[in-house]
């Protein structure tokens, strides 16, 4: 039978402890020591579970010692402290572990959603980030390690299926009556700041499809769509590129396009559908392919002119 719970004052500090006599000095443990600076359950001779239950009695939280674990339930947590930059600040010390922060969530045939953050701001001005990552080297030597701020999978797991799986799913959406300047699927900023020693290479954006499987029906490194669901609405341009002003008398652009490192044969390298006469007014430099009589045409500001290999 356990013993019943007593208390003490040592060193200053109240201590609750189980154990025979006043100052439990050889059996026993304590259960909750209290000091005008520390709270602390348990005591290195044994190991305390702490429960915190609603109103209800329903387990709301369970801190398991023995293991080293927080479950909580599924009314969760809330924390709110707008006079900190941090309301929850978690700060880990680097181990032996592949993964410092693990998270593996379940949800069987559930379509559920493993995380979902909200940020809400009234600034007019400035940014608001709902989750920011950042991967940071610190080497102190040559490296050629590959610093990731953001890993995204989208995993179908071996002898079972998927409709459509996307390893990074981005969508801007501007809802009801708002007014938006800008509206942006994916922004892509690759940036060098102050003076780096060297950059060797430096891409804005690196797209990397690869197969060991021919897929069925399409194989497309990029495939740009758009979709109007209101009526007054053409697309500007699928694909439109532009560059800054240059300074320190470099030149704009080597290549606008460059296909020379297209490896292998290709059944042609632009390919004009049977309907891409224009729709309207032309403008100085358009380019498309005439399907009535079976040429290429341009506008060269004043007059339509037909491409020929004369």
């Amino acid at each position: 039978m356990a013993e019943e719970i007593k208390q003490k004052h040592a060193n200053g500090n109240l201590v609750f402890y189980e154990g025979p006599g006043p100052n439990r000095t050889t059996t026993g443990y304590d259960l909750l020591s209290i000091s005008p600076t520390l709270v602390q359950i348990g005591s290195s001779s044994n190991d305390i579970d702490l429960k915190v239950l609603l109103g209800s009695g329903t387990e709301y939280a369970l801190f398991d010692a023995g293991n080293s674990r927080l479950t909580m339930n599924a009314v969760g947590a809330y924390f709110t402290n707008a006079a900190l930059s941090r309301a929850i600040d978690i700060q880990i010390t680097p181990t032996t572990a592949d993964r410092q922060l693990y998270m593996d969530i379940d949800y069987g045939s559930n379509a559920k959603e493993a995380a979902y953050v909200i940020a809400s701001s009234a600034k007019t001005s400035g940014e608001t980030t709902a989750v920011r990552a950042r991967g940071q080297g610190k080497a102190t030597g040559g490296s050629t390690a590959e610093i990731r701020g953001v890993h995204a999978q989208g995993i179908a797991f071996s002898a079972l299926y998927a409709g459509t799986v996307n390893a990074i799913y981005a969508e801007a959406i501007a809802k009801g009556t708002s007014t938006v300047v800008t509206l942006r699927g994916a922004m892509i900023a690759c940036d060098s700041e102050g003076t780096p020693t060297s950059i060797t290479n430096m891409y804005g954006a690196h797209i990397r499809v690869k197969t060991s499987v021919a897929p069925g029906t399409t194989f497309i490194g990029c495939l740009i769509e758009t979709e109007k669901f209101g009526g007054g609405v053409k697309a500007d341009s699928l694909l439109a590129l532009k560059t800054s002003t240059w300074t320190n008398g470099q030149a704009a652009v080597v290549a606008v396009i460059d296909m020379s490192a297209v490896v292998g044969k290709s059944d042609c390298h632009i390919r004009f559908g049977t309907a891409h006469t224009p729709a309207g007014t032309t403008t100085e430099g358009d380019f498309w392919y005439d399907p009535a009589n079976n040429v290429l045409k341009f506008y060269n500001g004043s007059a339509e002119k037909t491409i020929s290999t004369n």
